[in-house]
């Protein structure tokens, strides 16, 4: 096992070019350009909440961006080259506000989801939106000056990924995470960390997705 920075997600595409990895595992979103470049095993299934201030001071309506100052993930990678899909939900909600005749919603988007609950909780932004998993993350270790708003949304999937070529193995990872669903091993890792709600019931290689943050 070797962890890496998470501020991009060119480390495990470089990692698998260059020979230094045979998998990666980092919540990475199953898209039509994933399973492109890569095979992907299905692992957790994930989608979108938004996060406020507690108690929602400004009284944000995560139906209705109008108006509102946001924050969101932008990218994958440093060099903007793939979306979140934080990134591309956010930007067609916000076209929709002219559309309308209502007030523009501000966004604008950081690296990552520790700077959103900062602007968040010192008040420079009314909300953000990240993976649901992070979400609840980032809620309970902010000792009660955060909390979820509105309710999931743009439901898709994690991938464990590996090289094109490595179809046997993916075929094998797939095998063992049902193994490990069928004897209730899946399941209780995923309560250890508070995350059943985004258990899968199936680990599918290469599974057809929403095409969410292309």
């Amino acid at each position: 096992m070797q962890p890496y920075s998470l501020d991009g997600s060119e480390w495990h595409v470089l990692g698998r070019s260059l020979g230094d990895a045979d998998i990666s595992v980092s919540s990475s979103v199953i898209t039509a350009s994933s399973r492109w470049n890569w095979k992907n095993v299905q692992y957790m299934k994930t989608g979108l909440r938004w996060i406020v201030r507690a108690g929602n001071p400004t009284g944000f309506n995560a139906d209705r961006l109008c108006g509102h100052a946001l924050q969101y993930e932008a990218n994958y990678d440093k060099g903007g080259n793939r979306r979140s899909i934080a990134a591309a939900h956010v930007a067609q909600r916000v076209k929709e506000c002219a559309k309308l005749g209502l007030p523009e919603a501000h966004a604008n988007g950081v690296h990552n989801v520790d700077e959103e609950a900062t602007a968040v909780t010192d008040g420079s932004v009314e909300a953000a939106v990240m993976e649901s998993p992070a979400a609840e993350y980032v809620v309970a270790r902010s000792n009660g000056a955060l909390e979820l708003a509105g309710t999931q949304w743009e439901a898709t999937v994690y991938g464990i990924q590996l090289n094109t070529g490595a179809g046997d193995f993916a075929d094998l990872i797939s095998r063992t995470l049902t193994s490990l669903a069928d004897d209730g091993t899946y399941g209780r890792i995923l309560e250890k960390w508070g995350l059943s709600a985004y258990a899968s019931s199936e680990f599918p290689v290469d599974p057809s997705t929403p095409e969410v943050g292309e």
